[in-house]
């Protein structure tokens, strides 16, 4: 049976630890922060911001080597489509995780 790779003690300074692969090279991604501002739905006079107005999404995100190390090296052979895949990735895990939990409310809440 194979053992995971034990992290580096920087990769807990990290909300979440996504597997992905740059330049063909195996690695994680440590997700700082995330956040997802949907489109408001009232007036634009009561937005609070002309940014909330249209919604946006934010977010934080280093590469790093398979054991949780920053990995600048890595980094570097990033373009502008890799950086766009890694956060589309991204904002899927995270629209998963908040499917999930929905149905998880759901289901508790019919027990």
């Amino acid at each position: 049976m194979a053992t995971r790779p034990r992290l580096h003690p920087d990769a807990c300074a990290f909300a979440h630890l996504l597997p992905a692969h740059v330049a063909g090279i195996p690695c994680l991604i440590g997700v700082a922060s995330f956040t997802k501002v949907p489109p408001w739905r009232g007036s634009p006079w009561s937005c609070p911001s002309d940014l909330d107005y249209y919604g946006y999404t934010d977010m934080e995100w280093e590469v790093l080597d398979r054991r949780g190390r920053r990995a600048d090296w890595l980094a570097r052979k990033l373009n502008a489509r890799a950086c766009a895949e890694i956060e589309s990735d991204i904002e899927r895990y995270y629209r998963d995780q908040a499917e999930e939990a929905r149905i998880d409310a759901w289901v508790n809440s019919h027990s």
